[in-house]
């Protein structure tokens, strides 16, 4: 009777120091994800910062395309002239 009842106290024991182990590991766990989310910066931060730090005007989309788009026809254009002469 008295080795039945060691057995089931060491059991007990042994399963207590199972989830003492378990609830440690997914602190561990938790304290990295928390530590990995508070190292990674925000989106809105991020383009706050740069905004703030940009001293060169954006330039409109459409007129740098139209810019880029007569500076190809002129390249072409000299090009097949050269080809020409």
């Amino acid at each position: 009777m008295q080795n039945g009842w060691k057995l089931n106290q060491e059991n007990k024991e042994r399963a207590r120091k199972e989830q003492r182990g378990k609830a440690a590991q997914n602190t561990r766990k938790h304290d990295e994800q928390r530590k990995n989310l508070q190292s990674q910066p925000k989106e809105c931060e991020t383009e706050r910062s740069l905004s703030r730090s940009s001293s060169v005007p954006k330039r409109n989309t459409a007129s740098f395309q139209v810019d880029f788009t007569s500076d190809v026809i002129a390249k072409l254009e000299r090009d097949r002239e050269m080809s020409y002469a």
